[in-house]
């Protein structure tokens, strides 16, 4: 459906989602650049750790323990948030 201005309307839950995911990629922007690129590469590109591990030059043990501190840091940032 079209919006006052001829755009698409977006509801409630579409701007919950949006704002959501920006507060996701805000957070995302703030771990260092490795941790970043092994996520990004893992859930947004789909990428195993046997690619990530080749794409970056690094061990796949290394792909593990970036991806897992980088989601343990988001974890708490976020969770900062709340209040």
């Amino acid at each position: 459906r079209a919006g006052p201005r001829g755009g698409r309307r977006v509801d409630g839950d579409e701007r919950r989602r949006a704002d959501e995911h920006a507060e996701v990629l805000r957070h995302l922007d703030a771990l260092p650049a490795r941790m970043k690129e092994v996520l990004v590469l893992r859930y947004w590109e789909g990428l195993s750790e046997a690619e990530i591990a080749k794409t970056l030059g690094i061990s796949t043990g290394t792909v593990k323990s970036q991806a897992s501190r980088a989601m343990k840091k988001l974890t708490v940032s976020m969770r900062g948030n709340d209040g």
